[in-house]
């Protein structure tokens, strides 16, 4: 369909690629209907897809420009080596499921996912041609090439892109990277044949192959996974790319838990996963349970963006901002926004919102981001407050702003919100709510779309809010609150995706330049409190620094967690579940708020409890895997093994420790060696291996595993005199070393 140029940007002195399309397409498709197609593509921002520098017309052809990467295409690496290591291979189909669920939130659909199209640079893929496609199915109605063949390419196009007929959406991307993924592990793709005709057909006459026909180590799990996304019917297939990636990753039947890995939940310990989303609140008045009585409870419900789609990060930005202005107010208590989230575009009546959230009020609204090339960008919000039991208006306003007015918009409105709910706002407070965090509107923007990346919380998204913030911060050196979201990203980082001695220090001083900006900066105080607790062992100057968050944001939910495992590694249990059950209370819809607090139940061997804690998070979520296990963990300490078994088989197997306490020994040493395997290859926390060894009686291994988490600075040692597994060592002079190495009290000897 196009002709590749290298050429060099003499403006910017930099490589890029040119495609220039056949003359007969273009001619066909005219500039106009397909310049204003691929515009579309051009606002796709992410780390994994290959950005539209230019596109125009020029004596007659259309062309397009995109940076040069250094490296080769997928397709180059499959013609040189055949298959791909499995590990490899399912990297790298992540990264482009990442960034096909991005585009997809944007309302494009690739539409030709092939080998030819992954780019390999840096050791990590990026899609290319995004639009193209959708600029020729689009511009060019009907999208059939001379041949009768729908745009595309015969050996990875799914089966009604093939018809060429009917509506394309993202589960036809989700076929063709199945195809990609098919044929990095078995050498070919799943439909072969002489010509393009007889690969279409073999679509819908043929059964869906399996992998392991050609490459019997597949595992069964990833081969399920890719027959389930080679499905004739869209219907049959996951329903986003994300699910797809999701599903290489467990057992089948399983559901892979955001708060951690299998093994970690096994041993119970959750800790920095459930901590992902904001950073920001005050610490807990000892005995409290929930927001005080005095306080008013409410909720900003998301934005509606009546703007373009790619617009969504900025209604969703605005959104939590707005949710943090408000939540700066002391009188207020704020529901947080993974909860909130919950109920974008919702349907349900602001009474039935409320006996959710358990709140009193409701601000809801919309925002439009008119953009113009001729005068300054528009920013119009119309906002409301209405009580949630009879859905009532309090107070409405309409704002008609340039973009660079959106912060006056922000304080503005929560300094109406309190008026209207008549709490008085004193000077400091009133100064805080007013105060512009960056004078660079474009900056801002990167912020916001960092903010939109880190809230997706995969590692490629994380990657991608850095960089974005870093952007940011090259606009505006002194934008604080760009340095506290680099230090949150690198936190969310830690644990589940890199070791935490590679991104605490990173989130350390990504927070300490936050605070040399604006000392009183929430979010820099929360995240460096946060460090210091989670990597350094700190306690005091946790306590010190969690502590003065509490002026800027006392709302959030998510320092109350810090304050509840703070107090938990302090041995004051019942002051622990208080501040879980505070967090809880502001921010209730989220799984990891609500299983952190069932495992801290059942550290407390409140076992009853944690069950029903587990139990309600199911009810919501009855294919969390992560919290399958850890019900069936709390029933095993229960005494009903039959019970817990079952939980065990829902969530893949039983942990190590688990089947090392019921005497099979063989299968234990078999899972210690596939966890121990996969810390090869990347980081695992080593918590539950040492506990596994030291249930197996051998004290020394588990030691030297303690002794390689002391050396990670693993979190989960903060709760280790919580874990029934170690039991057994207790008494060990080495357990004894080690506990006050950590800081942890002498009650923990015990």
């Amino acid at each position: 369909m196009a002709t590749v140029f290298l050429a060099r940007d003499l403006r910017h002195g930099r490589p890029v690629a040119i495609k220039v399309l056949r003359p007969e397409i273009a001619a066909a498709l005219g500039p106009e209907r397909f310049l204003r197609e691929i515009e579309v593509a051009a606002r796709l921002t992410h780390p994994h897809i290959l950005p539209l520098h230019e596109s125009g017309e020029a004596a007659g052809f259309l062309f397009y420009v995109m940076p040069y990467i250094e490296g080769e295409s997928l397709r180059d690496r499959l013609e040189r080596e055949g298959q791909l290591p499995v590990e490899e291979a399912l990297r790298i189909t992540r990264e482009v499921a990442s960034a096909l669920a991005y585009a997809h939130s944007h309302d494009v659909v690739h539409r030709d996912i092939k080998p030819e199209n992954i780019l390999l640079s840096g050791g990590e893929a990026v899609v290319a041609d995004f639009g193209i496609a959708r600029a020729i199915t689009q511009a060019g109605g009907g999208g059939l090439t001379e041949t009768g063949i729908p745009v595309g390419t015969p050996a990875y196009m799914s089966p009604e892109q093939a018809s060429g007929g009917g509506a394309i959406d993202g589960r036809s991307d989700v076929y063709s990277l199945a195809c990609v993924l098919y044929e990095m592990l078995a050498g070919e793709p799943p439909y072969t044949g002489p010509s393009a005709q007889v690969v279409i057909a073999k679509r819908f006459t043929d059964p869906v192959p399996s992998v392991r026909r050609l490459r019997e180590t597949i595992p069964p799990a990833v081969d399920a996974a890719i027959m389930r996304a080679l499905a004739k019917a869209p219907a049959d297939r996951f329903g986003t790319p994300v699910e797809f990636a999701n599903a290489l990753d467990r057992p089948a039947g399983a559901r892979r838990n955001r708060a951690g890995s299998y093994a970690l939940i096994a041993v119970g310990i959750s800790l920095v996963a459930a901590l992902a989303h904001g950073l920001r609140t005050k610490l807990l008045p000892r005995g409290d349970s929930g927001p005080a009585a005095s306080h008013k409870m409410l909720v900003v419900l998301p934005l509606e963006n009546l703007g373009a789609p790619e617009d969504e990060y900025f209604a969703d930005g605005l959104s939590e901002a707005i949710t943090t202005r408000l939540g700066s107010v002391p009188s207020l208590s704020v529901i947080a926004r993974q909860s909130a989230m919950g109920y974008k575009k919702t349907t349900k009546s602001p009474q039935a919102i409320g006996k959710e959230l358990g709140v009193e009020y409701i601000v809801a609204g919309t925002v439009r981001w008119e953009k113009s090339a001729r005068r300054p960008n528009r920013v119009r919000v119309s906002t409301a407050l209405m009580r949630a039991v009879d859905a009532n208006q309090v107070w409405a306003k309409q704002y008609d702003t340039v973009l660079a007015g959106v912060f006056d918009v922000e304080s503005n409105l929560a300094e109406r919100v309190a008026g209207a709910l008549d709490v008085a706002l004193a000077a400091p407070e009133r100064e805080a709510l007013s105060m512009t965090p960056t004078r660079d509107v474009e900056a801002h923007d990167l912020y916001l779309k960092g903010r939109y990346f880190y809230n997706k919380q995969t590692e490629p998204d994380l990657r991608g809010s850095i960089e974005l913030y870093q952007q940011a911060l090259s606009r505006d050196p002194r934008y604080a609150l760009a340095w506290a979201g680099i230090a949150d990203s690198w936190m969310s980082l830690a644990d589940d995706f890199i070791a935490p001695r590679e991104a605490y220090p990173q989130a350390r001083e990504a927070a300490l330049k936050a605070l040399s900006i604006d000392s009183t900066l929430g979010e820099g105080l929360a995240a460096l409190g946060a460090v210091e607790l989670l990597y350094e062992w700190n306690f005091k100057a946790a306590r010190h620094d969690l502590g003065r968050a509490i002026a800027a944001n006392p709302s959030s939910s998510t320092v109350y967690l810090y304050e509840g495992l703070l107090l938990g590694a302090l041995g004051q249990l019942d002051s622990a579940l208080a501040a879980f059950r505070q967090a809880q209370a502001l921010d209730p819809l989220s799984p990891a708020v609500r299983q952190l607090l069932g495992n801290w139940l059942r550290y407390a061997r409140r076992y009853d409890q944690a069950i029903r804690q587990y139990r309600s998070i199911l009810d919501l979520d009855p294919h969390n895997a992560g919290v399958h296990l850890s019900l069936g963990y709390a029933l095993f300490l229960a005494d009903r093994e039959r019970e817990a078994l079952a939980e065990f088989q829902l969530a893949g197997s039983a942990p190590p420790g688990i089947l090392a306490r019921l005497g099979r020994v063989r299968e234990a040493r078999s899972a210690l060696r596939e966890l121990i395997a996969k810390r090869s290859r990347g980081y695992v926390d080593v918590v539950t291996i040492a506990g596994a060894y030291a249930l197996l009686g051998e004290r020394d291994r588990a030691f030297a595993w303690l002794d390689t988490a002391y050396t990670d600075r693993s979190a989960y040692l903060l709760a280790l005199p919580y874990f029934p597994a170690f039991d057994p060592i207790r008494g060990d002079l080495r357990y004894r070393t080690l506990v006050k190495q950590i800081g942890l009290p002498d009650s923990s000897l015990r």
